[in-house]
């Protein structure tokens, strides 16, 4: 798909104003439900990943396979607050290009912060196999409930998003 592939989709009226005259997706079923729903998983997520930074936590402190992950997590994790803030800002009611930018690559976002919240997590549990408990072990703890709680989200919000049922409507000439 071409970036600029989603123009052809307005339209110019007489007043010289552009409007949406593509197809749109609808969310069926209680869509305030779900999209609370969702927006909460991921908002819940980001901020469980900024508290478990502000800890003292060995592996956070100086390794490299925490540090690396857990710095990806937090990006990725606006990447989906973005995603999801675009289909609930349509109240469930969505255009064509948003759809493909959102809805389709939602799934492959969440995985792939479930797979760097994963290895996070892992490498501050070897961090602590290696260093034992020292002076960062409280912080170390801390660090893996909130990203081991951010993972959980994470599984629960793909989940509940595989569940959204998209339907689309084709709209012939429609005006805002």
């Amino acid at each position: 798909m071409n970036r600029r592939d989603h123009l052809k989709n307005f339209i110019k009226d007489a007043n010289g104003e552009y409007h949406y005259a593509g197809d749109y997706y609808v969310l069926k079923g209680d869509k305030a439900r779900a999209m609370s729903a969702s927006l909460f998983f991921s908002v819940l997520t980001e901020i469980l990943l900024i508290v478990a930074g502000l800890f003292p936590a060995g592996g956070v402190m100086d390794t490299w396979y925490v540090i690396i992950p857990y710095g990806v997590s937090v990006v990725l994790g606006g990447v989906i607050i973005y995603r999801t803030s675009q289909w609930v800002k349509g109240h469930g009611e969505i255009t064509e290009f948003v759809h493909e930018k959102s809805i389709v690559k939602m799934p492959a976002n969440r995985k792939a912060m479930m797979i760097v919240l994963g290895v996070a997590f892992l490498g501050e549990v070897i961090w602590l196999l290696i260093h034992g408990r020292g002076y960062y072990f409280a912080g170390s703890i801390l660090f893996l409930f909130c990203v081991g709680d951010a993972l959980l989200l994470q599984i629960t919000a793909l989940r509940s998003e595989q569940k959204l049922e998209w339907v689309r409507e084709v709209q012939e000439g429609r005006q805002e």
